[in-house]
């Protein structure tokens, strides 16, 4: 039997951590990260790509990354 709680707090989904919802067509944002957290953007990216059809390129600039709007 499963205990039915209150008060949990949802934990955050990607599109409230990353500003994908807030950008138009050739904005971009730029990020500290390494491979693998840039990975984890890029896969934010998708999420918000397949139920949208709207289109981002993430791409390395300097020591982080840089994601972009490009539909």
């Amino acid at each position: 039997m499963c205990e039915i709680e209150k008060g949990v707090k949802l934990k955050d989904h990607p599109q409230k951590v990353y500003p994908f919802r807030d950008m138009e067509v050739g904005d971009s944002f730029y990020f500290e990260a390494d491979a693998e957290q840039a990975k984890k953007v890029r896969s934010a990216s998708a999420n918000v790509t397949s139920r949208n059809g709207w289109k981002f390129s993430t791409l390395k600039d300097g020591s982080g990354y840089r994601c972009w709007r490009l539909k």
